[in-house]
């Protein structure tokens, strides 16, 4: 197994690069959720709050318009550029923000900083599935997907220990370090073989996709506050739907297409894409909603919510180990997915049960489950599709999986947000005192506030809460049954042991 491999790279190499890349998804996933915590004290520096919203939107915007487009243009124009751009990029957000003077300049650095982090998971992806072969890189994803899962994760947590110990802007320089160790072990490391072909731009493609992933995801966001009917929201969803069929025309019409549609005719890819969107909408929702469970109705605060969503962060890594590891010893995949996918329905179902007599620790337990089950389906199906495209395409199939999974996460935070303000709103003025002078938004800004209330007034709230919560856990089981269902039929192909650097017999199936 891999016998190119080390005759061309070696292994200590490998684990050289592979350090490199874990550094960069560290970078890219702590600051994707990092201002969580800090928000309030952003606020308070810079004011605006009326803008903070965009804190989150531009950096989720910014990052899913250029996943693909990092994806293609590595295909075209080689890793080691582009991995060291999107390094570059990302640094150059971080410093905005950490030196932000008002908050239009730091929505411009997290916009910045999204661009680039668009490119540091996705690319660091392709890389591994540059110089190893199928069956080898399951180990090594495993690796890299349980470090950005446990980023991710970690991000509130490292947020509010800094906020409480020093200035918000150090959650921004911070990363800095790991981005120059990053960029120095891609200079001296990421010398691969690349196979030049003729370069054709799709600006058609990279236009239309740029107008209908903002449509859409400025729709998603902000659809909750204006009203998905209104009339400014509607005209954003119909723009969306026409870029998309444009966009849609002038792939089926390009060259170099930026998402060639041929790759949905293979089964594996597109029933990867769908899984990875109801992962993401079902990782970030849990992401979202058990932290706001764990400040409001466990009355915990800011940092131990963090640490008590640690359990979610060990069954990601677990599972991320155990099937990678499992994957290159046996060089199958099927069945992990389906496990995966099982134990988010049954985590989902659990969390359906949680209230306000339900222990914090328990709470705890059923986050282990939930970040198994999301860890456990999505990086094995990365793999499974790097197994089945040519090599010219891996690039922008890599992408393509993280790209639907951005958007299934902005889908999440939107859709389930909305409705569990719209809970809130139903639910304070019947069980909270007065209920009608409390708005949601005010609560959830200042869930320590919550028990410092009247018991009368704070019993309610908490109860109120706890309803909501339980309404939108009842509403995501059915994206995790479809779920579900999906990594039933996906198709089981051996992992192959070539297709690695230096290997000559790349046999191509989705091209």
């Amino acid at each position: 197994m891999g016998t190119a491999l080390t005759a061309s790279l070696g292994r200590r190499r490998i684990i050289v690069i592979l350090i490199g890349l874990v550094f960069g998804n560290i970078m890219a996933g702590v600051e994707g959720t990092i201002v969580a915590t800090a928000r309030p004290f952003i606020v308070a520096d810079l004011h605006r709050f009326d803008l903070s919203a965009w804190i989150f939107v531009s950096y989720q915007l910014t990052q899913a318009v250029s996943t693909n487009l990092w994806g293609k243009f590595s295909d075209l124009l080689g890793r080691k550029k582009l991995y060291q751009l999107s390094l570059a990029v990302f640094m150059v957000g971080s410093l905005t923000c950490g030196i932000a003077t008002s908050m239009h300049m730091l929505i411009v650095g997290r916009a910045i900083q999204g661009i680039g982090s668009g490119g540091l998971f996705t690319l660091s992806m392709v890389i591994v599935g540059d110089v190893l072969s199928p069956r080898e890189r399951g180990r090594y994803v495993g690796y890299m997907a349980g470090t950005y899962g446990m980023a991710t994760v970690l991000g509130p947590l490292v947020g509010g220990t800094i906020v409480d110990n020093t200035s918000w802007r150090w959650i921004f320089f911070m990363m800095m370090p790991f981005g120059v160790a990053a960029m120095v072990l891609a200079q001296i490391n990421l010398n691969l073989p690349f196979h030049r072909r003729e370069r054709s731009i799709d600006y058609a493609g990279a236009i239309t996709m740029i107008v209908w992933v903002t449509s859409f995801v400025l729709f998603a966001e902000f659809g909750g506050r204006e009203g998905f009917t209104s009339l400014k929201m509607l005209a954003l969803l119909a723009l969306g739907v026409v870029a998309l069929l444009a966009f849609v025309r002038a792939e089926q019409q390009a060259s170099e297409p930026i998402l060639p549609i041929r790759l949905f005719r293979e089964r594996t890819f597109s029933l990867t894409v769908a899984s990875q969107f109801t992962n993401g909408v079902f990782t970030m929702t849990v992401g979202i909603m058990l932290p706001l469970f764990l400040q409001i109705v466990g009355g915990v605060d800011a940092t131990r919510s963090g640490v008590l969503t640690t359990p979610m962060v060990l069954g990601m890594l677990a599972a991320s180990i155990y099937t990678g590891a499992m994957m290159t010893r046996t060089g199958r995949y099927r069945i992990y997915p389906i496990v995966g996918s099982g134990l988010m329905c049954a985590s989902v179902g659990l969390l359906t049960t949680i209230g306000t007599g339900t222990p914090n620790l328990l709470a705890a337990l059923y986050m282990f489950i939930a970040g198994a089950g999301s860890n456990g389906t999505s990086q094995v199906l990365t793999v499974a599709v790097q197994n089945r495209v040519h090599h010219d395409d891996l690039g922008i199939a890599t992408s393509a999986t993280a790209f639907f999974r951005s958007l299934g996460q902005v889908t999440g935070s939107a859709i389930y947000s909305a409705l569990l303000v719209s809970r809130l709103d139903y639910n304070l003025p019947r069980l909270v005192p007065d209920g009608s002078i409390l708005s949601s938004a005010q609560i959830r800004q200042s869930p320590k506030q919550i028990h410092e209330m009247a018991p009368q007034i704070r019993d309610g709230i908490i109860e109120s809460f706890s309803r909501s919560l339980h309404s939108v856990f009842i509403w995501l089981v059915p994206v995790c049954l479809v779920g579900f269902v999906i990594a039933l039929a996906v198709p089981e192909h051996p992992l192959r042991e070539n297709v690695a650097i230096g290997d000559d017999d790349d046999v191509p199936v989705a091209h």
